[in-house]
């Protein structure tokens, strides 16, 4: 997975030296992190990678503030999501405006920066940061996605490597999707944090 996240990086940097040239260059950038407020699916693999590097390099103190945060995260989609309606749109409105942040941001930095899933890796945009303050500026601003597309494009090869890679395991990467505390909670064996079926 990591060799595929190299991959995906160089493609990242040679589509945005293209916008550069072009005089466009992303907003996004160190202490910009409205996107973590979404919902962040990854696939268990790239879950896998992310417990792999917590516990390689968190401490204890980290690990457990981390576990607080899931619970947190949790806690916040069993008592307080239903409250924002239940269509898709209401749900994602509810994150993008009032829902926790990543648990694996602190202070406004990915503690996993190295390893952050491929969804975190492709999302750049080159508007204005006033269109990422809350979800209808979102969802109403002028349709400039002009490099996330191109990106998502540039990087559609890694995204066919990381399917493959599933593929080739005997498991349907669709099945393999979730979002990234659940995943997490999953591979760090912190199951009691999973709501129960």
């Amino acid at each position: 997975m990591l060799g595929v996240y190299r991959e995906i990086d160089k493609a990242i940097k040679k589509e945005l030296e293209k916008f550069r040239l072009e005089g466009t260059a992303p907003t996004c950038g160190e202490g910009c992190y409205f996107c973590c407020r979404q919902k962040i699916p990854l696939s268990l693999p790239e879950a896998h990678v992310l417990a792999q590097y917590i516990k390689r390099n968190f401490s204890d103190k980290q690990k457990e503030e981390l576990r607080q945060k899931m619970s947190n995260w949790f806690a916040w989609v069993r008592h307080e999501l239903p409250k924002h309606g239940n269509t898709s749109e209401d749900e994602m409105a509810a994150f993008y405006d009032h829902g926790p942040y990543c648990p694996l941001l602190v202070e406004g930095k990915c503690l996993t920066y190295p390893v952050r899933p491929f969804v975190c890796r492709v999302h750049y945009v080159s508007s204005s940061l006033d269109n990422c303050r809350s979800y209808i500026a979102v969802r109403d601003a002028p349709d400039d996605r002009t490099m996330l597309r191109a990106i998502k494009n540039a990087t559609k090869p890694s995204a066919v490597r990381i399917l493959q890679t599933i593929e080739a395991q005997g498991v349907n990467p669709v099945e393999t999707m979730v979002l990234l505390p659940q995943g997490l909670a999953l591979e760090m064996e912190w199951k009691d944090l999973l709501p129960e079926s």
